[in-house]
């Protein structure tokens, strides 16, 4: 599709941007700041790039907050921090087809859901907590209502499994 080829130039264009290792810097810029600083601090710079890039080509992007799925299983534990998550980006194509993108990486491999392929090549899941224009809409900083939207994924997760169990019975 020529819509996947101008997905995976987009991500070209973040690439070129290096990760900084500034951590102040994390969540504390506008898209103007991360582009005149030409560093990006990871995947949630990155995904402000991408969808700020993709709005060349008049590609709709919407930014995708998500945990890695184990992290998920695992709070409660032990201490949530560090989060195990990863930023992706819905990238709409032709009228309706949205297409999960990770945004250094270009299009994912995806049928249904949110995976990234780990050092050693395992595919690891992850969960959506929020979709929005930015971080700053959805509500997902570190201390800001994490911790809530996680529960309350988990919550839902908890919910609809009760009810499969129930129908499966039947």
């Amino acid at each position: 599709m020529a819509n996947e080829k101008v997905l995976n130039q987009v991500s070209e264009v973040v690439k070129s941007f290096p990760h900084s290792r500034d951590h102040t810097l994390w969540r504390a810029r506008s898209i103007e700041q991360i582009i005149q600083d030409k560093s990006s601090t990871g995947c949630t710079d990155d995904a402000l790039l991408f969808k700020h890039f993709a709005s060349f080509v008049r590609i709709p992007v919407v930014y995708v907050e998500t945990v890695e799925k184990s992290w998920l299983e695992r709070l409660g534990t032990r201490n949530p921090f560090p989060i195990e998550g990863h930023v992706f980006c819905d990238a709409t194509l032709g009228c309706d087809i949205v297409v999960p993108v990770d945004p250094r990486h270009g299009k994912t491999e995806i049928i249904e859901g949110y995976y990234i392929r780990d050092p050693k090549g395992a595919r690891v899941k992850y969960e959506v907590l929020g979709k929005g224009p930015d971080y700053t809409q959805i509500h997902l900083r570190e201390g800001d209502n994490f911790e809530e939207s996680a529960t309350r994924l988990i919550t839902e997760k908890n919910i609809m499994q009760a009810v499969y169990k129930v129908f499966k019975k039947k």
